[in-house]
């Protein structure tokens, strides 16, 4: 969301006169990433937005060291500033080593929230059992039930995710994948066992199909312990193996303590929404055109990682 906001506020010129690079414009980039939220969220049918942010260290490099490490090119100029104001102007959470995919997947099968959707164009989604909207593809939210949800999960530990930079059983396309699921039933201990005799089949090991399913699996409530600050590893025989993870410090909330933050066991903020210089109609003027103003920004800026942030909504 904020990269997209990011992205819409910047153009590559060429000024003809020997030089070349961006133009941004962060009034443009703030208004469009304010759009964006409204939008998704009125599209979603929903009444409040919860925006979740990855946190440093994630976990899965631990498992799988090459974890995301195909990911190359820089971010737009202003995704830094944009992801800092968003996470100043709206209810935001990041945990230490979770993604934030995790986050909206921990939100939305936890017992405290009881009307939850994820809203996300992420295809990773499709593997947690909740309620699901891709704004690039829904006309609404879908419900993804546990059973459908475990054979997404099943489905791209098959696969692999170039995306991720994990890559499941060499040769495994999609359409192989159904065939291996379709062996056995539809209950995960059966759909594990169809997994498992496909990693043999193909000269792999037990524990190369285990690190590809903890790699595929967006982490549920019941993965993580907020009392004991540790996230637990997925096992097919349920083996108790967790990894720490440090509690996340922020400032202190002027609305209060989110009833989440139990679940979540941090002292994230909690903003009201800053109000933006732009009008609504101005706020879609400057989503759609691109400013041409030469930027100010020096070319030895320090860059910036690029951060994935996502939005949770609960509904009416």
């Amino acid at each position: 969301m904020a990269y997209r906001a990011a992205a819409v506020s910047q153009e590559n010129i060429d000024w003809q006169d020997g030089n070349e690079g961006p133009t941004i414009s962060k009034q443009q980039a703030l208004a469009s990433a304010q759009f964006i939220i409204g939008d998704w969220t009125q599209r979603a049918d929903c009444n409040k937005s919860i925006l979740c942010f990855g946190g440093s260290d994630n976990f899965r490099k631990e498992i799988f060291p090459d974890y995301k490490g195909n990911r190359k090119g820089e971010p737009p100029e202003l995704l830094g500033e944009t992801i800092e104001y968003l996470k100043l102007a709206y209810e935001s959470y990041a945990v230490h080593r979770l993604e934030a995919d995790d986050l909206m997947s921990i939100f939305a099968t936890s017992e405290y929230v009881k009307s939850a959707i994820i809203v996300s164009i992420d295809k990773d989604m499709q593997t947690v059992p909740a309620f699901v909207f891709n704004p690039d593809k829904d006309n609404r939210p879908r419900r993804i039930r546990l059973a459908q949800a475990n054979y997404t999960w099943m489905h791209q530990t098959l696969i692999g995710d170039r995306v991720d930079n994990y890559k499941g059983i060499p040769g495994v396309g999609p359409k192989k994948a159904e065939k291996i699921l379709a062996r056995t039933g539809p209950e995960l201990p059966d759909l594990w066992a169809s997994v498992l005799e496909a990693y043999l089949e193909a000269g792999l090991t037990e524990q190369d199909a285990i690190t590809q399913a903890r790699l595929s699996r967006i982490l549920r409530a019941e993965d993580y312990h907020s009392d004991k600050k540790e996230i637990t590893l997925w096992h097919p025989q349920k083996k108790s193996l967790t990894l720490s993870i440090d509690p996340v410090t922020t400032s202190t909330s002027t609305e209060g303590k989110n009833p989440l933050t139990s679940s979540l066991d941090e002292t994230s903020t909690s903003l009201k929404a800053t109000s933006s210089s732009t009008s609504s109609g101005g706020a879609k003027r400057a989503a759609r055109k691109t400013s041409r103003r030469r930027s100010s920004t020096s070319k030895g800026s320090s860059k910036r990682q690029r951060k994935t942030n996502t939005i949770t909504k609960t509904l009416r």
